[in-house]
């Protein structure tokens, strides 16, 4: 069965609070509803966790739910 990246990340913000509780500002490798490792940055968490990138979750477990949400805004312009 292929990866589900998309209940992760559910289940990552359905607990953001205890997991911030349990690793603020840390680097989170998520698998199946399961942190496998907190980091101090991206680079080594790639480098420690034991799956190819694709395979788990990686994210900063920042305090605030509105540190993932990203506001795009569009004024009528055309890019070619």
């Amino acid at each position: 069965m292929p990866y589900d990246l998309d209940a992760d990340h559910a289940w990552f913000m359905l607990n953001l609070k205890e997991l911030y509780r349990q690793y603020p500002r840390k680097f989170l490798a998520v698998r199946e509803k399961k942190v496998l490792g907190a980091y101090d940055d991206d680079w080594k968490a790639i480098e420690s966790t034991p799956l190819p990138l694709g395979e788990y979750l990686l994210k900063p477990c920042l305090e605030s739910p509105d540190a993932y949400t990203v506001h795009i805004r569009s004024f009528g312009a055309v890019l070619t």
